[in-house]
């Protein structure tokens, strides 16, 4: 009897936080449903939803200019989007069915030829993308949740790297940029510098000021800016990832007062969740011992409840105030002021776990002078920062995978000279002089970019 009490105990205790993460982690526009199923449970729970606030992403429209917006990593134009399909070989009816994670896993399963002991780490790292296909964690972090070395998490990121849609498994939209332009004809130090330090002035259409950052003519400034556009910013874009991202609902609005910027919450987003009166009164007035304990349940759920919104809206405004001090620059000069930051620091500053900044941001939204963005755009980690500081072997194994799968993606009519493999490396954040590109090729066995020149 007792070993059965303490286990429905223990039950009880995991339900309850089981709860409180999903109350964190769901954004407003599914957590009123949510709530909604709660009260249809519990006739404790009153819940008053608010009038609509969500807004919309912004989207093109068929017949205009594909233009890039740094702000807005969701925009592609449809034209673009049907020519990335039709290059990446993602067919109509699969794009429309399948499951983007599901996809993901069938190439691991069927057309990856990777070691046994990096497949479960590579399913891992599928579970962990978000809904676009980027990464938010670090790795340093993932590898603790997995119980793994750094090293084999490192090329297990590679190997996810490498997969079809290109871009899938970046850690920021600059990585995810740069992996795909590896693979064109595009690649070069010109439309890398431009991804690296141009966007702002590229959703501006700024072609001058372009030329001028790439020390290029205004006509090759332009054709950059055409082969940068020709990029697909969300890898996850065409397939099933169980969620409308048309409309979203922001959690708070940033606001410029008095040369600062100041975060308000929209509490009118926030449902109203009482307690039943008819139901309290029922409790009060009840003889019926059944009645009553039922009653006294339903009433304890739902102050939990209650408690964990206010819970919530806390953690969520406090990691937006974070957010919004830590990367203030981002909201006057634009992404290319984005600064490395991670849901281990931010966590560190608030006596919080990685795990709960990490839901506290998951699909959610702050409203800013230019239009809603995703809380999770504000997190940067370099891939030299996630090798640690001195570890030598791990850097060497990552360094030597990454240019594998570099060589392996480039044009054959055309390869990448170490110079060129150098300059790829340094854009996605493991700088390596040209020498060293050439000693970790000759190590591997791979041949000069000379003789790998094919003509077929």
């Amino acid at each position: 009897m007792r070993l059965e009490q303490a286990q429905t105990q223990r039950q009880v205790l995991s339900q309850t936080a089981l709860q409180s993460l999903t109350v964190l982690q769901l954004p407003l526009a599914e957590l009123y449903p949510w709530l909604e199923e709660q009260s249809a449970r519990n006739p404790m729970l009153d819940v008053e939803l608010p009038e609509a606030l969500s807004v919309s992403l912004p989207r093109s429209a068929e017949n205009e200019e594909p233009v890039w917006r740094a702000d807005d990593a969701d925009f592609v134009p449809e034209q673009l989007r049907r020519r990335q399909r039709e290059e990446a070989g993602v067919p109509e009816q699969a794009e429309r069915s399948e499951d983007f994670r599901t996809m993901l896993r069938r190439q691991l399963l069927e057309e990856r030829n990777i070691p046994p002991t990096l497949l479960p780490l590579c399913f891992f790292l599928v579970d962990s993308l978000n809904r676009r296909g980027y990464l938010d964690d670090s790795l340093e972090l993932l590898s603790r949740r997995a119980g793994a070395r750094l090293s084999d998490m490192t090329q297990a990121l590679y190997a996810i790297q490498e997969m079809t849609p290109p871009g899938v498994g970046a850690r920021s939209l600059q990585e995810c940029l740069i992996i795909q332009l590896a693979q064109t004809k595009d690649f070069c130090a010109g439309t890398v510098k431009l991804i690296r330090d141009g966007l702002e002035p590229l959703a501006r259409n700024d072609v001058r000021a372009l030329s001028r950052l790439l020390g290029v003519s205004e006509a090759e400034a332009r054709r950059y800016c055409d082969a940068v556009r020709r990029l697909n910013p969300i890898p996850s874009r065409g397939y099933d990832t169980g969620e409308d991202d048309a409309f979203v609902i922001p959690e708070a609005e940033l606001l410029r007062e008095g040369g600062q910027w100041v975060v308000r919450y929209h509490d009118r987003a926030l449902p109203r969740v009482r307690l039943d009166a008819q139901y309290e009164a029922m409790l009060r007035q009840t003889d019926d011992p059944e009645a009553r304990e039922y009653l006294t349940a339903q009433l304890r759920a739902a102050k939990d409840l209650m408690r964990e919104l206010d819970e919530r809206k806390s953690t969520v405004l406090r990691v937006i105030e974070v957010l919004v001090r830590r990367q203030s620059a981002v909201f006057t000069q634009g992404f290319t002021a984005l600064k490395p930051l991670s849901c281990a620091e931010v966590a560190a500053e608030l006596s919080l776990h990685p795990s709960t900044v990490s839901r506290a941001v998951q699909g959610k939204y702050l409203m800013t002078p230019v239009g809603p963005m995703e809380l999770r755009r504000l997190f940067s980690t370099s891939a030299s920062a996630e090798g640690g500081a001195g570890d030598a072997a791990v850097s060497s194994v990552a360094a030597k995978e990454r240019l594998r799968g570099l060589i392996a993606a480039e044009d054959k009519a055309k390869p990448l000279s170490d110079e060129k493999l150098a300059q790829a490396m340094e854009a996605l954040g493991v700088p390596l002089s040209r020498r060293t590109v050439a000693k970790y090729r000759e190590a591997m066995g791979i041949p000069a970019a000379s003789a790998r020149k094919r003509s077929d």
